[in-house]
């Protein structure tokens, strides 16, 4: 339905000139040249009423550079004004720019923990590579989900599923005994081999939180909490 909506919009934008498709990028350009940082300007224009993907776009291409901050203030805020439409939000997001599937997967599961597993998966799917990075910045908010993001990730991306283990491993080593057994049970090894391909992985582990740290640095995750 909001889809619907929202075609119908642009295409009364479009139709009633050309000037009215470019007022974002101008409150964009307009925001950002009056020193307001590009995810102050997303939360201000998605409280206004901008559909946040239209935001998110706009703000990619005005401040490349800012694109993780965009990321998560663009899925925070969307998520909360309007929680069932936060996956797909955050799924179209990453899809705009892949380096926002970090933050995007941090602002989901601050505002929806119940559902963040389950996101971590799609998001996955979407950037398939960022698996273990996803896997560790949810893992590290939400510790308690820990076996259960292993278990959601490894069913959607196969593939990576030793790597999230391993993430999620070095993310929250108190739940290394049930993360590891979820991983045996979903991979069909036996406890012993599931540990030692999760050791063997241990770098990809060591290089997630390393670079999820990067990703998140500066973003106010204690503010959402």
């Amino acid at each position: 339905m909001r889809a619907c909506v929202r075609a119908l919009v642009l295409a009364a934008v479009f139709l009633s000139g050309p000037g009215h498709a470019q007022d974002l990028e101008g409150d964009v350009r307009q925001l950002l040249t009056q020193g307001v940082t590009p995810e102050s300007a997303a939360r201000q224009l998605i409280a206004r009423g901008v559909y946040p993907e239209d935001v998110a776009a706009t703000l990619f291409r005005a401040a490349p550079a800012a694109v993780r901050a965009v990321a998560f203030a663009v899925v925070q805020a969307g998520a909360a004004a309007d929680p069932g439409q936060a996956l797909p939000l955050a799924i179209e997001v990453v899809g705009l720019a892949p380096p926002a599937a970090v933050p995007a997967a941090a602002a989901f599961a601050l505002v929806l923990p119940r559902q963040a597993s389950a996101a971590a998966a799609a998001l996955s799917l979407v950037a398939p590579q960022a698996a273990p990075l996803i896997a560790f910045a949810v893992a590290s908010l939400l510790p308690a989900l820990a076996p259960e993001i292993v278990e959601a990730m490894g069913r959607a991306v196969p593939q990576q599923a030793v790597f999230v283990a391993s993430a999620v491993v070095v993310a929250v080593p108190s739940a290394a005994p049930a993360v590891l057994a979820t991983f045996a049970r979903l991979t069909g090894n036996t406890p012993e081999r599931a540990a030692a391909l999760v050791d063997a992985a241990d770098a990809v582990g060591a290089n997630a939180m390393r670079e999820v740290q990067e990703a998140l640095a500066g973003l106010p995750l204690q503010a959402i909490r």
